[in-house]
């Protein structure tokens, strides 16, 4: 179904999505002009941070991308930027965008990375796939079409970090090295870190091949219960969802401070950007320490 820029169904797809999300218990729908998700745990501390998912929505139309990657001139691309800067109440300038290159390494992020990535992907933090921080006013992003973007926050220490983890960051257990990361450079303690794990291409639609679950298997273990079996499908299907959640868990992140979204990018690409429907849009996941 292509929503386009017809009012009447776009209005129809916001409401379909609160709905969806309400039955799942999930994420926080806002509707505004430029519509985003907001993860209930994190919300409940709005007061001293700010975080946002983005859609394909806004502007009026679907394709409300982030991404500089030619999809869309990079000047409409930096003032979609803007406008989600704007709504964590930031400049662009103080947004930091990492090179996201499916591996495993974490960069610290200060005042001296401010604005890295933001106005050109040249400039992004190098060979990263997660950004942390201690300084307010500086925006941590992370960018997906399909693989899992991730959000954390030490209501504690006030530590936040955004990660980006398809099935290669995944096998690399980036979601579990962040935790350890955030407890030796900040002292965080793994039970009172909050996590938001976002929406990405689900355990419905992710059929993998003989490699992937060959590093899943050398990743995590046991892969009981990550494996399922689609329709006229020879491969199985991941669940990415369920992998992240359990190396969180391994790090010590209570069951209770982790929040998944269980959205299918795929299913729902007309809501989100999926590469597997050939979307070449960028949707992002976005925190800042107030």
């Amino acid at each position: 179904m292509n929503f386009g820029v017809n009012v009447g169904k776009k209005r129809e797809v916001m409401r379909r999505m609160v709905l969806f999300n309400l039955y799942l218990y999930a994420m926080i729908y806002a509707d505004t002009p430029i519509p985003h998700l907001r993860f209930e745990l994190l919300e409940r501390h709005a007061d001293r941070v700010a975080h946002l998912v983005s859609t394909r929505l806004g502007g009026g139309g679907s394709c409300f991308t982030v991404g500089l990657n030619g999809l869309l001139p990079d000047a409409q691309v930096l003032e979609h930027r803007r406008g989600l800067a704007d709504a964590l109440g930031l400049r662009l300038v103080d947004m930091v965008f990492a090179q996201q290159v499916h591996g495993d390494r974490i960069a610290a992020v200060g005042p001296l990375q401010r604005g890295w990535g933001a106005l050109t992907r040249s400039s992004a933090v190098p060979n990263a796939d997660a950004l942390t921080s201690s300084h307010t006013g500086i925006g941590l992003a992370a960018l997906a079409a399909d693989c899992v973007p991730m959000l954390m926050y030490d209501p504690v220490r006030h530590i936040a970090a955004s990660v980006h983890s398809g099935w290669r960051g995944t096998a690399a257990r980036i979601a579990c090295k962040v935790v350890n990361r955030l407890a030796a450079q900040y002292g965080t303690n793994p039970a009172h870190l909050l996590v938001g794990i976002g929406p990405s291409i689900g355990p419905c639609c992710y059929h993998v091949g003989a490699e992937v679950v060959a590093q899943m298997r050398r990743a995590l273990g046991d892969v009981d219960g990550l494996l399922g079996h689609g329709q006229a499908q020879p491969n199985p299907t991941l669940d990415l969802w369920e992998a992240n959640l359990r190396l969180l868990l391994r790090a010590g992140v209570l069951p209770q401070h982790i929040e998944v979204a269980h959205f299918c990018t795929r299913c729902h690409s007309d809501l989100l950007f999926s590469a597997r429907c050939a979307d070449e849009g960028r949707f992002g996941a976005f925190i800042t320490l107030k």
